[in-house]
């Protein structure tokens, strides 16, 4: 008989198994590595203001048609005279700013919390788009965040 230098069955099985634990290794100190650089404290402020900005957007979608104090909420005060009769322009430029001290905007008064620390606060402006014929068609809203970065 000859002598047949090969692997055996055995032999293939036991090494892709050290390469799998191997490579399951080397992939979880390359998630705890990157994992610290995305909790870092900027990226969680960036995150909490995402997600009051969509808690103001879903608060003034909810002020449509219901009490006429929160539809106070989306008036453009800015302009008294009807709107251009040019479909799709501002009404004015300068729209309605409504922060926590506006009367209709306490609500916006961030709850307490990392953004908050911050001196984080929010705010939106609204614009009146005409519809043409001096009608409002539809509103524009700009959501801001702001607050200071920890040093």
């Amino acid at each position: 008989m000859k002598n047949h230098k090969s692997m055996s069955l055995v032999e293939v099985v036991v090494s892709m198994v050290l390469l799998a634990v191997a490579a399951l290794a080397v992939s979880s100190t390359l998630g705890l590595v990157s994992g610290s650089k995305m909790r870092s404290t900027t990226g969680s402020l960036d995150l909490q203001a995402a997600s009051y900005a969509r808690q103001v957007i879903e608060e003034l979608k909810n002020s449509v048609g219901t009490t006429a104090a929160t539809q106070m909420r989306l008036v453009d005060t800015s302009y008294m005279a009807p709107c251009a009769t040019a479909a799709e322009t501002l009404c004015n430029s300068a729209g309605t700013t409504y922060t926590s001290a506006s009367a209709s905007g306490a609500w916006l008064t961030l709850p307490a919390g990392d953004l908050a620390t911050a001196s984080g606060a929010r705010s939106y402006k609204v614009w009146d788009i005409s519809g043409g014929g001096g009608t409002v068609a539809y509103k524009k809203v700009t959501v801001t965040l702001t607050w200071t970065d920890p040093s």
